[in-house]
């Protein structure tokens, strides 16, 4: 999804701007790509979820193929810290230590947030205020590019507290932020545009505001894990996680449902009930009948293991 600053003069105002590329953006393919990968590294695994979910239908009969136990890998997330570990390994640093202070305290913990945002999504955004970096989430950014260099020259920012709680959007320009909230169906103005940063110096008659840091360039740069912008939960990587999900779910699945004595009868007639009345009676009497040339034995079935086994080994093989 690419906006720029054209889309913006065609719009009848700021606001029904806001609203409509932040819906736009809500909908589009591209961050459900992000939140797919993201559920990924949360260790759950969305494909695998949605196929248990399926329902076939089969002479109008509906069969769930949702197993007993959904058994989900955390191959993406620890390959995810494993990669960001290794680079924060050494922290940047400065000489002498104190110029790290003009960088404000969190800077190795924010240079670490956008990283890891960067590799989960593809990319992710950081903004510099004149005193600290600031993070600004990837899910939650909507870049604006000039029409001629395609240069970031604007930026759309939204979040709410809580769920149920408005939502708020921000308005990023070279010479401050404007924020709104939502009211009812549009949004509502909150204040002027803001700069990035103010310095206020106390005196005798009160606090005054010295000066208004207003950046050289717009304040507001990415971060790409790669030229596709893309994560690096790619399609290989993510098909080896689905199969290696799947194969455990499946195995799982199979040793539950077959961890029981099956009975088999032979030889004898009657209806369902009767059936049940013998499996019952030998169930409780551990008795294997023998009436009328008929014949009553218990049996078990063993999954696959050795199959599925193997198959798991080279799929965490290839992943890891």
């Amino acid at each position: 999804m690419v906006v720029t600053v054209g889309d913006l003069r065609k719009s009848g105002s700021l606001e029904q701007f806001l609203l409509e590329t932040v819906g736009q953006w809500r909908g589009s393919g591209e961050l459900r790509a992000m939140q797919e990968a993201y559920r990924y590294y949360l260790g759950e695994n969305p494909r695998l979820t949605n196929l248990a979910n399926r329902v076939a239908v089969d002479t109008g009969v509906k069969l769930e193929l949702k197993p007993a136990v959904a058994v989900y890998s955390d191959f993406f997330g620890r390959i995810t810290r494993q990669h960001i570990g290794h680079l924060m390994k050494l922290p940047l640093a400065f000489e002498p230590f104190e110029a790290l202070g003009a960088l404000g305290r969190r800077f190795n913990f924010t240079v670490k947030s956008i990283l890891q945002d960067a590799y989960i999504r593809g990319v992710s955004w950081g903004l510099w205020n004149g005193a600290e970096l600031v993070h600004l989430p990837a899910e939650a950014f909507i870049p604006i590019y000039d029409d001629d260099s395609m240069k970031i020259v604007k930026g759309i920012s939204f979040e709410r507290l809580r769920a149920g709680d408005v939502w708020h959007y921000y308005f990023y320009e070279a010479d401050g932020v404007t924020r709104f909230v939502e009211a009812g169906q549009g949004l509502r103005r909150v204040g002027e545009k803001s700069p990035y940063r103010y310095t206020f110096r106390e005196y005798g008659t009160g606090t005054v505001v010295e000066s208004l840091y207003v950046p050289p360039v717009f304040p507001i740069f990415a971060l790409h894990t790669n030229e596709e912008s893309r994560s690096e939960l790619t399609l290989p990587l993510r098909t080896q996680i689905n199969a290696y999900d799947l194969l455990r779910t499946a195995y799982i699945d199979e040793t539950l449902k077959t961890r029981f004595i099956y009975w088999v009868i032979e030889g004898y007639g009657g209806n369902v009930d009767e059936l049940l009345k013998i499996k019952e009676t030998a169930q409780k009497l551990g008795i294997i009948a023998n009436r009328d040339e008929g014949a009553l034995s218990p049996t078990t079935i063993e999954p696959p293991h050795n199959a599925h086994g193997k198959v798991m080994r080279e799929l965490e093989g290839a992943i890891n």
